[in-house]
């Protein structure tokens, strides 16, 4: 192309020589008409201009030299390849206009009024945004909340159906079920002691002369002593010692652990919210190797143990005065203490194979009382791997507990200002104590270098104590964004603006939930929510702000010295493509709010709330906001904030025109990104077209085939951390090395009579779905909120002994599938007890079967009965074994329903939930044999089934939601485009982002749970914005001109945009990877990795798939969409020559 320029050069120079030798034609060429530079003139076919007639050679001026030489390099440009002096006149494609763009735009009422009354519309609509998100704050007590579950499934409505029913036996026995949560659970024969009993055995301890000055009194200053209410217990913190290289903690380390046991019940504040047994005076010493094995009073000397003397050895020092002086025990010292429990692993039979498991045979039997209490305190503070040949052992645990009341008072002291005080000491001291004697321990290493390591669980406070932690990640977030904002726009006040409008959408979204639907509770998932609209928010602010920026380079001169003219141009420009992305993130969110599970609709009406909220600012503030930087603010100020700006003249002062403006002295010169992606990157994605595309269907066809086979249900409950947080280490440890967590969780199933079958339960009273917790759940106003089970009746009287043998043959059917544990204590039946009752009082069973009035008094009078042997309250019937097993509900001498209680072999914690699955199958046969001892409103549940169910749920609905995002975002396209050919490759590069980010998710090795399946729900409404706005901006260039270069414009107008938005939502979903919390790390990576798969598509897959084969000259357009208006006149039959009177004038 060079060589053939210079020989036309030449060729010219040869022509005017000889017309110069021949005849004397030498004239000026005319002058072409005043207007824009060439480089600013609509890119429409140029037609070459006839030669001179006569031989006349014209003389050229400069300036039509300059244009010639354009001229010569638009003609000799290829299709597809452009020489290099060609590409540099040609970089300033984002200046190159359609049209339509060619056109000075007409002003509506709207367009006047924010140019001629900007201040009045940002006071207007911010007051407005202000007043809805004080509402929304000021509307009433709200929490946070979870059920993540389907309560419309019959199987989750009948386990809580159980629970209500179960709640109402409580009630009716004193059981005070707000306590239900930190109460003492008993093991009994084979399963252990409780842990009051632990912590109850009684140490003396001195009180401290602080402690001897504090004295809480109530509200009313009553000095009156109603004595001092023993303090229940709150919450219990348990702390595991990990000896990791010498794996002797109760040798080598023995001082570290009595160093950390020191310093746990001397941090601050622990005397005043302690378990305490006398008001406070003295606190329960915590549960730990060194406590609860003698009991001797002061003085010192005589500390000896003679509580336990026959089991321990003399010279183990027990009191808790003597740890400071304890540094190394004799080998042999705990030597009984060891021998004290059998822990060995064995096998049990789990479906059709068996499993690996700890057992603990603790010996127990009424004359061995000490010998029970010594074993149990070897299985809750050493656990398994303890050998006591060597006396080595690698784990050792400490347990303390929090107590209430902390007021003196009479009756009932349980308040919610004491949990609420025990609460904030919790989060504010003893956590953060916890985390630095961690951290200090490890001295400098790793947790899997250092020689000791320390993890806790953090008892009832952790989810508070890490999310109150993890909100400072979006203090992170909002600054992040911020300085792309300023750094973007080139604006303070500008990104000031703009933040505000994003970060006020959020109360705007809960005002729509709390104020119009009334709901009380906000999930914990709406903290994902801001990161989601700072990400769209900063979005849209970039597409207005650059839409602004291009206006200044309008083809029309009158367009470009009128702000009016400016700023409709703009606004047009920019509402259309922020409407629809707007629309399509929507209705993703739409789509969640019709999940059956509360929390996704809750996230997903607050967020689409949000959207909504936040176009409607960036559409009215923001324009209003630019428009005053404009009018108001010096020059020096409009794109930056200094010394020197503010040194100039004050702002305020001399506003400009509102018809006419300076034009900016860059008008002509686009920004260097839009330069890059006009010129350089789309000579990359033009030349490159056909192999790109090929790579991306490649990628498309191997991301479905890899996320459809891999990408699977998950199998277990949600975990709240990473696998090396201190929870989840603790978690484990407690699980596989100490007696308490291998029995507590295990799966429980019930067989439940007398409630109905297909309504068992329904909300009332105030109950609330993110307020039930595993049925001891209680309201904003302290009621209940597990609702109330729709009782059917059940006949007692009449069937004592089939009761019995229903629940009998039950048991055995799980025993015989090997669900269900081989010893009696597995099967607990309250009329087996009830029969034992009467029959030792001389009494026949069944029991006055035809008169139910007496069966119930009776009843009755057993429950209520510590009658040795065979009493209820002596066999400990109201405690929760087997006060949660077993038990009935009677309203005056009716009985309303019973229930009966089986422990299971599956543990809810480390079994997947297929594996928990087969005790379901277990259970529905076991049901069948009962069936045939009782009929009626009989059926059975397990205590995980709305877990269960949830996981399944969550996985329904991901796909669901989906798909109902990508028949949203189709649909938009469509109306967006006007085009069915656009639509489809945009379409197409939609699913490609959506699919590549799914087969991402399997190469992190994740599955589909709880934040997973809200992830995927939402990723259509996420990738469709780059992905839009690029096919939109490409459908709005000069219709006549090649696929490629309608590219071209469209990446240099839109591609600083998209580029933009995805710095500031990776940038502010990277401030989620330094969180605890696990959904929120989660979170950030799966929008992360979304963005980054939705910007590579759009811009280099989409990009050169349109370069490819995208349509021009109308090819694909849809009439009816193009020109709605025409499409009717046609119908109509006005034909063609009805022509819609001109709304715009063609720029001069």
């Amino acid at each position: 192309d060079i060589d053939a320029r210079k020989a036309s050069k030449s060729s010219a120079h040869a022509a005017l020589r000889a017309s110069s030798a021949g005849r004397s034609g030498f004239r000026r060429c005319p002058a072409a008409a005043a207007g824009p530079p060439r480089s600013l003139l609509s890119s429409a076919p140029r037609v070459r201009p006839p030669p001179p007639r006569n031989g006349t050679v014209c003389i050229p001026s400069g300036e039509q030299r300059r244009a010639k030489a354009y001229q010569a390099m638009d003609e000799a440009k290829d299709d597809d390849v452009e020489d290099i002096d060609a590409r540099k006149a040609r970089a300033n494609v984002s200046v190159r206009r359609s049209e339509d763009d060619a056109k000075v735009p007409v002003p509506t009422l709207f367009h006047r009024t924010v140019v001629h009354y900007p201040g009045c519309v940002m006071l207007v609509t911010g007051l407005i945004a202000l007043i809805l998100a004080g509402l929304a704050f000021g509307a009433g007590e709200s929490e946070l909340g979870g059920s993540f579950t389907d309560i419309s499934n019959i199987k989750v409505r009948r386990l809580y159906g159980f629970f209500a029913f179960r709640q109402d036996y409580w009630k009716a026995t004193d059981k005070d079920w707000r306590r239900r949560l930190s109460s003492d659970t008993v093991w009994r024969d084979h399963q252990g002691v409780s842990k009051a009993t632990l912590a109850r055995i009684p140490v003396k301890t001195t009180k401290r002369s602080t402690r001897e000055k504090r004295r809480r009194l109530d509200a009313h200053e009553d000095t009156t002593d109603h004595g001092a209410p023993r303090r229940e217990e709150d919450c219990r913190f348990s702390v595991v010692v990990r000896a990791r290289k010498s794996g002797d903690v109760l040798g080598k380390g023995l001082p570290t652990l009595r160093k950390i046991h020191r310093r746990l019940t001397h941090t601050e504040g622990y005397d005043d919210y302690c378990l305490s047994e006398d008001g406070g005076v003295t606190c329960v010493p915590p549960t730990s190797v060194f406590q609860g094995l003698a009991k001797a009073p002061p003085p010192l000397a005589t500390c000896a143990n003679n509580t336990c003397g026959a089991f321990l050895d003399a010279a183990l020092p027990t009191c808790d005065d003597h740890f400071g002086d304890v540094d190394h025990f004799a080998t042999d010292a705990f030597g009984p203490m060891c021998a004290s429990t059998n822990v060995y692993r064995t096998s049990v039979n789990i479906g059709k194979g068996r499993k690996k498991s700890f057992q603990y045979d603790v010996a127990s039997s009424g004359s061995d009382e000490c010998m029970t209490v010594v074993a149990a305190q070897r299985g809750f503070t050493v656990g398994g791997g303890w050998d006591c040949s060597s006396n080595k052992a690698t784990y050792a645990k400490i347990t303390y507990a929090t107590g209430m009341p902390l007021v003196r008072c009479e009756g009932d002291c349980w308040n919610d200002a004491d949990e609420e005080e025990i609460e904030e000491w919790a989060i504010g001291t003893m956590l953060p104590r916890l985390h630095k004697l961690r951290t200090k321990l490890h001295d400098g290493d790793s947790f899997k270098e250092a020689d000791y390591d320390l993890v806790f669980d953090g008892a009832c406070y952790f989810i508070e104590y890490y999310l109150r932690n993890d909100q400072f990640k979006l203090v992170i977030a909002v600054i992040i964004v911020l300085v792309v904002l300023i750094l973007q726009t080139g604006s303070v006040w500008i990104a000031c603006c703009g933040l505000f409008e994003i970060v006020i959408s959020f109360p705007i979204g809960l005002f729509v939930w709390v104020v119009i639907m009334r709901q009380d509770y906000v999930t914990y998932l709406m903290y994902n929510g801001v990161f989601i609209i700072l990400g769209i928010g900063c979005d849209d602010i970039f597409v207005l702000m650059d839409a602004w920026k291009q206006s200044a380079m309008h083809p029309s001169r009158e367009v470009r010295e009128s702000l009016l003219l400016r700023f409709t141009w703009a606004y047009n420009r920019a509402a259309s493509a922020m409407l629809a992305t707007s629309v399509t993130t929507c209705a993703a969110f739409v789509a969640c709010a019709v999940s059956p599970i509360w929390d996704i609709q809750c996230f997903g009406v607050v967020s689409a709330v949000m959207v909504f909220a936040d176009y409607l600012l960036v559409i009215t503030f923001l324009p209003a906001a630019c428009i005053v930087r404009e009018r108001y603010f010096p020059q020096k100020c409009k794109d930056c904030c200094t010394k020197k700006c503010l040194k100039s003249s004050p702002v305020g002062a001399a506003p400009s025109s509102d018809d006419k403006v300076d034009e900016p002295p860059d008008a002509k010169k686009p920004r260097l990104v839009e330069r890059f992606y006009g010129g350089p990157f789309a000579d990359f994605i033009i030349k490159g077209r056909l192999p790109l595309t090929l790579l991306f269907v490649a990628i498309l066809i191997s991301s479905m085939v890899i996320w459809n086979l891999l990408l699977v249900r998950a199998t277990s409950a949600t975990d709240w951390f990473v696998s090396d947080h201190p929870y989840t280490l603790h978690d484990k440890a407690t699980k596989y090395k100490f007696l308490e967590e291998r029995t507590d969780e295990k799966e429980s199933s019930w067989l439940v009579a007398g409630i109905d079958n297909k309504e068992p339960w329904e909300l009332t009273g105030g109950a609330h779905p993110a307020c039930i917790e595993d049925g001891y759940g209680e309201t904003l106003d302290g009621k209940s909120c597990i609702g109330s089970a729709n009782y059917k009746g059940f006949n007692l009287a009449q069937n004592q002994q089939a009761w019995i043998d229903a629940s009998t043959a039950y048991a055995e059917e799980l025993r015989r599938q090997g669900a269900s544990p081989h010893y009696e204590t597995g099967h607990y039946n309250f009329m087996i007890d009830f029969k034992k009752y009467v029959e030792h009082q001389g009494e026949t069973f069944p029991y006055k079967p035809d008169d139910n009035d007496a069966f119930v008094a009776k009843l009755i009078e057993f429950r209520d009965s510590g009658e040795e042997p065979y009493g209820w309250l002596y066999v400990g019937g109201h405690e929760e074994y087997p006060g949660d097993q077993t038990g009935f509900h009677v309203e005056g001498n009716t009985i309303k329903a019973v229930f009966a209680g089986f422990n299971t072999t599956r543990d809810v914690d480390r079994d997947s939930f297929d594996e928990l699955y087969d005790v379901h199958e277990g259970a529905r046969a076991a049901l069948k044999k009962a069936k045939q001892h009782l009929g009626g409103n009989i059926y059975q549940v397990t205590y995980y089934d709305d877990w269960m169910v949830a996981s399944k749920a969550f996985y329904d609905s991901s796909r669901i939601n989906i798909a109902t995002a990508f028949a949203f975002a189709l649909i938009i396209m469509l109306c967006a485009t006007a085009n069915w050919i656009v639509t489809l490759i945009a379409f197409g590069s939609l699913v490609t982002t959506v699919s590549t980010t799914l087969a991402l998710m399997v190469f992190y090795g994740w599955e589909l749970n709880v934040i997973e399946s809200i992830d995927v729900s939402i990723a259509g409404g996420m990738a469709v914005d780059y992905v839009l706005h690029m096919s939109h901006a490409y459908n709005h260039q000069d219709p006549s001109l090649s696929s490629s270069e309608r590219v071209r414009l469209a990446m240099g107008e839109m591609g600083i945009s998209v580029l933009s938005g995805c710095i500031t939502t990776f940038g502010a979903c990277c401030a989620l990877f330094s969180c605890d919390l696990l959904w929120f790390k989660m979170f950030g990576y799966f929008i992360c990795t979304l963005i980054m798969s939705s910007f590579v598509v759009s811009n280099f897959g989409m990009m050169a798939l349109l370069a490819l084969c995208g349509p021009t000259n109308g090819k694909g357009d849809v009439a009816f969409l193009k020109d709605p208006r025409g499409y009717i006149r046609k119908l109509r039959g006005g034909g063609e020559a009805a022509e819609a009177p001109q709304e715009a004038k063609e720029a001069p």
